[in-house]
């Protein structure tokens, strides 16, 4: 925090011409992959969806630590579908209603 802090003095105070230059938007999309990518190796290091959790209408498999969707019909809506929500029929998942 004190680092942060300094640097915006330090900007601040030479006026226009900043020591930290600003990132510009491109269009590199093996950057973009890379960025992509180990955010993806980050998020299954870190646990997946055990720890970020899953959307409503999903459950997080613990096996694969993927979230996926909850199958719901009229007999099981009330044991699988979150409060908030009830089965759809059309495609058998819990949605909000």
């Amino acid at each position: 925090m004190l680092a942060g802090l300094c640097l915006f003095l330090a900007n601040g105070c030479l006026g226009p011409q900043a020591l930290i230059p600003v990132p510009r938007p491109s269009n590199d999309y093996a950057f973009a992959g890379v960025v992509v990518a180990t955010g993806a190796v980050l998020y299954v290091a870190a646990g997946g969806c055990k720890i970020a959790g899953c959307p409503t209408g999903m459950v997080c498999d613990v096996a694969s630590e993927r979230c996926v969707r909850v199958e719901c019909n009229l007999k099981n809506e009330n044991e699988v579908c979150e409060p908030g929500t009830r089965c759809n029929l059309a495609n058998g998942t819990c949605a909000e209603f």
